[in-house]
């Protein structure tokens, strides 16, 4: 299993600090991103179809509390989720910025109630096992060398039944030369080329993130496949691009040898796709001791809140709120990234 290199996760840090002040209309760093404008309509329908994902998983009876939303950059899902789902979490991103920008964002969609919001690395959670009944991500499993010991770490701090959801995340395109990579804004050229229908065939997106040293990956169904083995049940769902149906699947049909239909395969292969995913943890043993939800990140044991830090009892760190953000990263990490 890869995890993210130092360069990644400083990429992750430094490209997302410039693009939240390019988004908060402070500075304009990236010429073929969006603008502050721009943000706010994509902020709009991305709520909007938030919504609509939490409502149906309400109406299936899916515990969303407490909950961890991983990757949560503004935060906005999370704010919605307490504001209008009675929602009680955490807000966790390994880039401060867009963490701070928070409350800005969520003051033009009316959102009153705020996650905790946590910096902190998805692949060493500062918390102990069994704390979430839900834990969610949006556009970000793609953004992992490999997402499997990102998952695992899901697993982990899951209860026993919990479900993790998953969306937005693309499946691989075979067909593709990948001759260069695209930012998110096609202009001048590459205007020109997504008119012509070949954009999509010679290029793949992502170029801002990747020129700060992001990962960029789309993953095959058999990768897709492998995430989900540790979950006993729940629902897939694969949308080719362009043209074959929208699959629903159980996770047991799709860790199954997987037959999909003709046009659906042939879309996949051809322009690639999304996924999304609900899973849940099987049913166990639910601790029932008395426990804190902080672990240490540093040495994996409780942390204890003393004079408004949280300490570690056993290897002597503490980690302070800062602007109402808990920064819980290794000591090591975290003065690697901020210094």
């Amino acid at each position: 299993m890869t995890k993210q290199t130092l360069i990644q996760k400083l990429g992750e840090v430094n490209f997302r600090h410039l693009i939240t002040q390019q988004h908060l209309g402070l500075e304009k760093h990236f010429r073929e991103e969006y603008t502050p404008t721009e943000m706010l309509a994509e902020l709009k329908k991305r709520i909007k179809s938030t919504r609509t994902d939490f409502r149906k998983l309400r109406n299936q009876n899916i515990n969303l509390q407490p909950y961890l939303e991983i990757g949560a950059e503004y935060g906005l899902r999370s704010c919605l989720l307490e504001t209008a789902f009675d929602g009680r979490g955490f807000a966790l991103d390994l880039a401060r910025a867009p963490l701070e920008a928070m409350p800005h964002f969520a003051k033009q969609f009316g959102f009153t109630k705020f996650p905790i919001r946590i910096v902190a690395d998805a692949h060493e959670l500062p918390f102990s096992n069994q704390t979430f009944a839900f834990v969610f991500c949006y556009q970000t499993l793609h953004h992992f060398p490999d997402p499997l010991p990102v998952v695992k770490e899901i697993w982990r701090v899951l209860k026993p039944g919990g479900w993790f959801f998953f969306s937005e995340e693309p499946v691989r395109q075979t067909f593709n030369l990948r001759l260069f990579r695209r930012p998110t804004k096609a202009s001048g050229w590459n205007k020109l080329l997504k008119y012509s229908l070949l954009l999509p065939f010679i290029s793949e997106i992502g170029k801002s993130e990747v020129d700060y040293g992001i990962a960029e990956e789309a993953f095959s169904l058999n990768l897709w496949q492998k995430l989900t083995r540790e979950f006993v049940d729940g629902t897939i769902t694969i949308s080719p691009f362009l043209v074959g149906r929208h699959l629903h699947l159980t996770n047991a049909q799709f860790k199954s040898k997987l037959e999909l239909p003709f046009t659906s395969k042939f879309s996949l292969t051809l322009f690639g796709g999304g996924i999304s995913g609900l899973l849940r943890k099987n049913s166990g043993v639910q601790k029932t001791e008395p426990k804190r939800i902080f672990q240490c990140p540093n040495c994996h044991s409780k942390l204890t809140k003393i004079n408004r830090r949280l300490t570690c009892l056993i290897c002597q760190n503490s980690y302070m709120q800062t602007n109402g953000i808990w920064q819980l990263l290794t000591k090591d990490l975290n003065r690697k990234l901020y210094g």
